[in-house]
């Protein structure tokens, strides 16, 4: 009788805190790095995104590189979702573009009006862009 209710402790205490993540299929997109508004590189890369838990990760792979993307959820964020990101462990402003003529734009502004978005991170050397 001992034995099933220390099985059945460890199965609650397992399921109640188990972390909830969710793997989203790899997708092929158009990875871009900007110069000011301008897009300096353009290429086709591997997108990877996981969420849950109060985090996202995004992985962009191109040709030879790799971007690590992280966003934990925080009450003292400066982004409108609530993240704090960093791209490869440095911190990055995450913000959207138009994906037809490469202007910053509002989000709601461009899911209101089922426009293209591109979904951006912004260090202070990298401006990075992904379909």
């Amino acid at each position: 009788m001992v034995f099933k209710k220390l099985i059945l402790l460890c199965a609650v205490l397992t399921l109640s805190t188990a972390v909830h993540a969710r793997p989203y299929p790899d997708k092929v997109g158009v990875c871009y790095e900007f110069k000011g508004d301008t897009p300096s590189k353009m290429d086709t890369c591997i997108i990877s995104i996981t969420d849950g838990a109060g985090g996202t990760s995004t992985t962009l792979r191109l040709l030879n590189k790799r971007y690590d993307i992280e966003g934990i959820e925080t009450a003292n964020s400066v982004d409108r979702y609530g993240y704090k990101y960093t791209v490869n462990g440095v911190s990055a402003k995450s913000y959207y573009r138009n994906a037809s003529f490469y202007d910053i734009a509002d989000p709601e502004v461009l899911f209101e009006n089922d426009e293209p978005a591109l979904y951006c991170f912004k260090t202070s050397s990298l401006d990075l862009c992904h379909n």
